[in-house]
């Protein structure tokens, strides 16, 4: 017996393929290769195919000008074009779904770095879990009850706690994330906040900048050479606030997604993990906040360029992301406070 827990939406997702924005084909990534992939590839006739398999393990797909020598001006893949769908690796067929598994339980989520999952949050009232049991035998039709450790049933438990917080809409969405905040004993979040959102710009501007739009963002952030101020940021927040469900929705999904990877169940684990979701949502959330101010107007678009992009860091180069964090507890700052 296994169970499947997911995001109500999971399976409303369709890749965009050529019609997609950013294709993650065109990303810096590294591409791992599961066994059966690269037996195929190996054996493969057709030298396009072989010539760009790294013959170390563990094995990657080479890059070609820094993107996937797949990738096809029509943004399509030319593997799946020639060959068909399940002669892609398991990542390629994958992203952006991730499983994570927990003794018998699977979690899969739908990652945000991905435009069409966006696409699909804003059109999304609410999110949900869904769980779902598998049995593989006769006999387990008769277990009344999923098992699982000690341990995880607690996080399982705390994962219930945090959501329920997190989805109360008769709050907004910073009071929700202050609740969640007091719950674990987080200290208060940072009343200047708005002081310290240089630091956040800077380290889009540094790390961020994966694609053209993005960058297109950052050269007008900079020519405006914005200033956030507390003004700007309460304009912001009550010109766009359809964003707060939006955010919402991530604010969930970064639940759901990280709880259950949480080492312990101490109280500063918990901290330390929320403090990090806060500080990932107001990275976003600053750089929209210093667009509109350098723009006058921020549309979806602009805003899912901002998400996607900064994503693929976070979600994708979990070391920068970490030396990011410890950056900011060893100056001493505050986390910041989440807007929408």
């Amino acid at each position: 017996m296994f169970r499947v827990d997911k995001l109500n939406y999971y399976d409303k997702f369709s890749c965009s393929m050529g019609d997609c924005p950013e294709n993650c084909c065109q990303m810096d990534w590294n591409i791992l290769l599961d066994k059966a992939a690269y037996e195929k590839y190996q054996n493969c006739e057709d030298k396009r195919v072989s010539s760009f398999i790294s013959d170390e393990s563990p094995h990657l797909i080479m890059k070609k000008d820094g993107k996937c020598p797949f990738f096809q001006e029509d943004g399509l893949c030319f593997l799946h074009r020639e060959y068909g769908a399940e002669f892609q690796c398991e990542t390629c067929r994958n992203y952006p779904r991730f499983t994570s598994v927990y003794e018998d339980l699977y979690v899969v989520t739908l990652a945000p770095s991905c435009p069409a999952v966006l696409d699909i949050l804003w059109e999304e009232e609410k999110t949900e879990i869904q769980t779902q049991m598998y049995y593989e035998s006769q006999e387990e039709l008769k277990e009344k009850e999923f098992h699982v450790s000690e341990e995880m049933a607690g996080k399982l438990a705390f994962r219930t706690q945090i959501l329920k917080l997190a989805q109360n809409r008769e709050f907004s969405l910073g009071n929700r994330v202050r609740m969640i905040m007091d719950s674990l004993g987080v200290p208060e979040v940072q009343a200047d906040s708005f002081e310290n959102a240089a630091w956040m710009l800077e380290f889009v501007q540094r790390k961020c900048l994966v694609n053209d739009k993005i960058k297109a963002q950052a050269t007008m952030i900079k020519e405006k050479k914005t200033a956030l101020c507390l003004e700007t940021i309460k304009n912001a927040a009550e010109t766009y606030q359809e964003f707060t469900k939006f955010f919402g929705h991530l604010l969930v999904y970064s639940i759901f997604e990280q709880v259950l990877h949480l080492k312990d169940n101490s109280e500063k684990t918990k901290q330390e993990w929320f403090e990090k979701i806060c500080l990932r949502l107001a990275t976003i959330q600053y750089w929209i906040v210093a667009l509109y101010l350098a723009k006058g107007v921020v549309t979806r678009e602009d805003c899912n360029t901002a998400v996607y992009s900064i994503m693929r860091v976070i979600d994708h180069f979990e070391g920068m992301w970490e030396d990011y964090y410890r950056e900011w507890k060893r100056t001493g700052k505050k986390i910041p406070e989440v807007l929408w």
